[in-house]
């Protein structure tokens, strides 16, 4: 099993590696531009569908970061995402959320 984040960021994913190997799909680094041409932005889209291949139902997505790096995520997996983990400020810990689809 793999948690994939959909951008790496200065937390502390030591919970998460109770669901599997951590995967960034893109780095702290990586902001898209408000210029639709721009080759970053390709390049961050790349980045996420590259990554996002090998992704099974039996992986996780994890969303921090950019809220357009998340929906770009969610978008590449489509119908693939099943599962997610989602912080719980109350327990300091993740829970993972299931999606019907």
């Amino acid at each position: 099993m793999k948690v994939y984040v959909t951008q790496e960021s200065q937390l502390d994913y030591t919970e998460a590696l109770k669901y599997g190997d951590i995967v960034f799909l893109t780095s702290p680094g990586d902001r898209l531009s408000a210029v639709p041409t721009s080759l970053g932005n390709e390049e961050i889209t790349w980045k996420i569908d590259t990554r996002l291949k090998d992704f099974t139902e039996d992986d996780y997505l994890l969303c921090t970061g950019a809220p357009a790096h998340m929906a770009i995520a969610g978008a590449a997996l489509g119908d693939r995402l099943k599962k997610m983990l989602v912080w719980d400020n109350r327990t300091s810990s993740y829970f993972p959320l299931r999606i019907k689809s």
